[in-house]
């Protein structure tokens, strides 16, 4: 049984994802394809615009056959702790193939540049520090070092990034998952407007909500999730956490030294200024810099919230969140099921082993903050019930 992952956020799903994964499942020739998708707050550091239900839900419509979450803990980290605990999981959950986007380059000119940039890795590292001594943030100085060490000035591009790392740990976690980079259609992935071509990126898409041209860029389904969220003015934004934050940071004055993406002199930074904003967006235009970027900022913030620390790091996860199946992946769940806990059910995560159950419940507190400002449902992952779904 050959199986394909692509690890997502689908925020939204868009024609793009479609592509990718279309093209992905004629190249492997997969059996099963999975999505490991982020719950329901992203890398950026921002809620996504529709909860991970409804995302899974769109996924398997689309053609996945088994959607599994991302746990916040790793999906609200820089490209390096993303990327290396993601494919940790994947390793459990027996993965042939990993697909990912890419930018700029072919599929062969990215792979020739990626496997040079780690067997430069010590080069690399030694150039960041350096970098990161004249005062640019670690993603920055990355960027930098990149380009120094490999001569090119057109692979430094957050899909690019991000593809890197997902090599870099299958090479450091031994693993026999074989990468498949597909070069994005059209669009990259910063794009912040909308091509006439039906391709545009996620963030083109959340910024346009409004156009009047938004369904020719999403597949059917997934356009009627969000023009059901829109009428209903359900989408949540990182500005509804403000007052949450402002609370936490000037009524308990919980400090944020163990906090992912925490750098000395960033707490002092909210401490001293916060009170003088009425809002985030405010906050962000006087209070950014080379070091401190925004979604680095928005990353820590919602860490802080969920008291998401670097212990979480350290743990063997063993289990994954379901979030979708379809009748395709029962045989996969069966095949799977001695290598790693599948989380369907309150049960399930009964039968987890303590520290296990520490890092499922950063799940469920991420569903909870999540849901303040949605439907207000407590524990959703313990009363939805997932049962086989077909759409095809």
């Amino acid at each position: 049984m050959k199986t394909l992952a692509i690890i997502s956020e689908f925020n939204p799903f868009h024609n793009g994802h479609k592509y990718l994964l279309n093209k992905s499942k004629y190249l492997t020739k997969s059996d099963v394809s999975i999505s490991f998708m982020s719950g329901d707050f992203v890398q950026r550091g921002e809620p996504a615009i529709l909860e991970k239900y409804e995302r899974a839900d769109i996924s398997l419509n689309e053609g996945f056959d088994i959607v599994f979450e991302m746990p916040c803990f790793i999906s609200l980290q820089s490209a390096y702790f993303f990327a290396y605990n993601s494919i940790k999981i994947l390793n459990k959950l027996n993965v042939n193939y990993l697909a990912f986007g890419i930018e700029n380059l072919s599929e062969k000119e990215f792979l020739e540049i990626a496997n040079y940039i780690i067997i430069n890795d010590s080069k690399i590292n030694k150039s960041i520090s350096e970098f990161i001594k004249l005062g640019y943030s670690y993603s920055k100085s990355s960027m930098m070092a990149i380009n120094k060490i490999s001569g090119r000035d057109d692979f430094i591009t957050s899909n690019n990034i991000l593809a890197l790392e997902y090599m870099r740990s299958i090479r450091k976690t031994k693993s026999n998952i074989i990468p498949i980079p597909i070069k994005r259609k059209s669009t990259n992935n910063k794009d912040n407007f909308l091509r006439e071509d039906g391709f545009a990126s996620s963030t083109a898409i959340r910024n346009n909500l409004n156009d009047s041209n938004l369904e020719s860029y999403l597949p059917k389904y997934s356009f009627s999730k969000i023009k059901k969220s829109i009428e209903n003015n359900s989408i949540i934004t990182f500005e509804d956490f403000f007052d949450i934050f402002y609370y936490k940071i000037y009524t308990e004055n919980k400090k944020m030294n163990d906090v992912f993406g925490y750098e000395d002199g960033m707490y002092n930074l909210f401490f001293k200024n916060l009170k003088n904003y009425s809002s985030f967006e405010d906050f962000f235009k006087d209070n950014l810099s080379t070091r401190y970027t925004k979604s680095r900022m928005k990353r820590l913030i919602i860490n802080y919230l969920l008291d998401n620390k670097t212990y979480l790091n350290s743990i063997d996860i063993n289990f994954v969140n379901l979030l979708s199946f379809n009748k395709t992946s029962t045989k996969y769940i069966l095949k799977i099921k001695d290598n790693i806990n599948i989380i369907n059910s309150k049960k399930d995560y009964d039968r987890l082993d303590k520290i296990n159950k520490i890092a499922y419940n950063r799940i469920l507190k991420s569903s909870n903050l999540y849901h303040q400002f949605d439907n207000k449902i407590i524990n959703k992952d313990f009363i939805i019930k997932r049962q086989i779904k077909d759409y095809h």
